[in-house]
């Protein structure tokens, strides 16, 4: 499945970053340590790169108290740079 699913994104998004391997190769994967993984997440999953979605039967209060709850003293920091989509998508529209 995990294959099928990497040479279709392969294909959608031709040579765009976004059509790399979602968990690495192995040497991408062997080429940092936990240091640069905590410097990475320290640096971006803050509060601004945060989205969540919940579906199904919840109440939106309670779901907002638990996020405030388990993320309300995330960094703020600055966002990801938005990207563009690749220019074959562009145009299909």
């Amino acid at each position: 499945m995990y294959l099928v699913h990497d040479a279709f994104i392969r294909t959608l998004w031709k040579n765009d970053s976004i059509s790399l391997p979602i968990c690495g190769t192995p040497e991408t994967l062997g080429s940092f340590t936990r240091d640069t993984l905590v410097r990475y997440a320290k640096d971006h999953f803050t509060g601004r790169n945060m989205v969540f979605v919940a579906a199904g039967n919840l109440q939106h209060d309670d779901m907002v108290a638990k996020v405030q709850q388990c993320f309300g003293r995330a960094r703020l920091a600055h966002p990801f740079p938005r990207g563009r989509s690749p220019k074959h998508l562009r145009e299909a529209h």
